[in-house]
């Protein structure tokens, strides 16, 4: 039995027949050309890391008002370092007592030996801080409310007010 030429599935004919499926957009990064869902405030998780971040360095840099703490170097080359490596405990990577403002010259120094580095530390702060740290490294995981609780800390204000920092400034 032949099909009438009317009733015969056309490429065009089977896609008009089928509904389109609905979807709830989720709501998005407020970062620009960011097409990730919001995971942490009005963020994605990458974009609010680095956000994260660059609060982080700026309260070190005025808790020890952009002094390298090891040479004094007063320049606009201080950054901020991790007393234990951010990779080895990653909930304390945004961590006030975890961190130290240096001039990049000390910062690479001590990257590169590690021994200088914890006898530095142990002679600044009294041996005690780097032994309690690496005591609790693995407390505890890194997720997204430890991630928002460290930008609202840092003063990061997101979603909570329905607006984002874009609109603000606008």
């Amino acid at each position: 039995m032949k099909r009438s030429p009317l009733k015969r599935k056309t490429p065009l004919r089977s896609q008009a027949k089928k509904p389109k499926a609905s979807r709830t957009s989720a709501p998005r990064c407020v970062v620009l050309r960011c097409k990730m869902p919001q995971r942490v405030l009005d963020r994605c998780r990458p974009h609010a890391m680095n956000r994260a971040d660059e609060l982080a360095s700026e309260y070190i840099k005025m808790r020890d008002r952009r002094t390298c703490r090891v040479c004094g170097n007063r320049e606009n080359t201080v950054t901020w370092a991790h007393v234990l490596r951010r990779n080895n405990a990653r909930w304390l990577r945004h961590a006030p007592y975890n961190a130290v403002a240096l001039c990049w010259s000390c910062h690479f120094k001590f990257t590169n030996d590690e021994a200088a580095w914890v006898d530095w530390i142990d002679e600044v702060f009294g041996g005690c801080r780097h032994k309690r740290l690496r005591l609790i490294r693995n407390k505890r995981d890194y997720d997204n409310e430890a991630l928002e609780r460290t930008l609202l800390r840092y003063g990061y204000e997101g979603r909570r007010d329905g607006t984002s920092e874009r609109e603000r400034e606008a």
